[in-house]
């Protein structure tokens, strides 16, 4: 980063100037960093310079990550489900936290989760939509071929189903008939598609409304993964069900993908065990008059808001973009 801005100081110092501000806000802004996003896009700073035309804010959460200098690791994760990066198309881009792609290729990219649905039951994953574009969504087999240049992906072959709120069409096989479904979509929307391996059927729901069966007479006896594919400039965010990106709409009777990595998906991990609070660790100030020790004191506290997003972790270590107590 130093060796950019020095770069640029040669170059042109009004852009490294504007450079370094926005990078200060980092610092500077007591808020979400989804809120600092925003209003980076009123600078005209390097980072329009280097991605011009591409999807800024899906690279400015990536860049903010990185120096950042976080991993999964400093959570004791071991396991976790997120979206692979060794089963996708070439030119599809993850975050740091993989859970969440963008396509700024001409192809069409596909990618799989990590993890597959081996277990009887009802599993769900959900998308925020970062664009309105077409991207199908839905639950593919290894056996499921993607052929980015072909424009075929997810619900384009007998091993995977898929749906599409931008055409409102389902998908599955080569020549998917009578595949009118769900409704229009716009960005920021929440689509979640549910498993059911006990009867063999696929739904869908929009904000957390119903918008039906899409498929039945699906293969129980297979392991389903959830599976993306996007067209030219499209993204979004998965929803797993964790604790750091946990369900928005849960559906009665359905287990989050997220549980998969347990012997037995159907125990109940949405709450916080005390080893998971542990490895959370927030300095406040203690404002009770009758402690003798006037120190900052490292407290720990569960009434605070535990963030969606892994990459906040860094803001919290050092101290901004602190989560406000439940009870102030």
């Amino acid at each position: 980063m130093i060796s950019l801005l020095y770069s640029l100081l040669n170059e042109n110092k009004t852009i490294a100037t504007k450079s370094i501000q926005a990078l200060s806000l980092c610092v500077e802004k007591c808020e979400d960093k989804r809120v600092f996003i925003n209003e980076l896009f009123s600078y005209q700073t390097v980072l329009n310079y280097i991605i011009e035309g591409s999807e800024i804010s899906f690279y400015v959460e990536k860049f903010l990550s990185l120096i950042s200098n976080y991993s999964i690791n400093q959570f004791k994760c071991n396991d976790y489900v997120e979206l692979s990066d060794t089963d996708k198309t070439t030119s599809s881009v993850l975050s740091v936290c993989q859970w969440r792609i963008r396509n700024d290729s001409w192809e069409f990219e596909s990618i799989r989760s990590n993890y597959g649905i081996k277990h009887k039951g009802k599993y769900i994953y959900e998308i925020v939509l970062d664009t309105d574009g077409i991207i199908q969504i839905g639950w593919a087999t290894k056996d499921a071929i993607f052929d980015p240049k072909a424009g075929n992906g997810i619900g384009d072959d007998e091993n995977s189903y898929s749906y599409d709120g931008q055409r409102k069409k389902k998908w599955h096989g080569e020549s998917s008939k009578d595949n009118s479904y769900g409704e229009s979509w716009v960005v920021n929307d929440v689509i979640s598609t549910v498993l059911d391996l006990d009867k063999g059927e696929i739904s869908y729901y929009q904000n957390g409304l119903p918008l039906g069966v899409a498929f039945t007479d699906v293969d129980t006896t297979k392991v389903w993964y959830p599976a993306i594919s996007l067209s030219s400039d499209q993204g979004c965010s998965v929803h797993f069900g964790s604790t750091f990106n946990a369900i928005k709409y849960p559906q009665e009777g359905c287990i989050p993908v997220s549980h998969v990595i347990l012997e037995d998906p159907t125990i109940d991990i949405n709450k916080l065990s005390d080893d998971e609070y542990e490895m959370f660790e927030y300095w406040k100030y203690s404002n009770d008059e009758s402690d003798e020790d006037e120190d900052e004191e490292l407290l720990f506290n569960k009434n605070i808001d535990i963030p969606n997003v892994l990459s906040q972790y860094y803001e919290l270590t050092v101290g901004f973009g602190l989560p406000k107590d439940k009870n102030s």
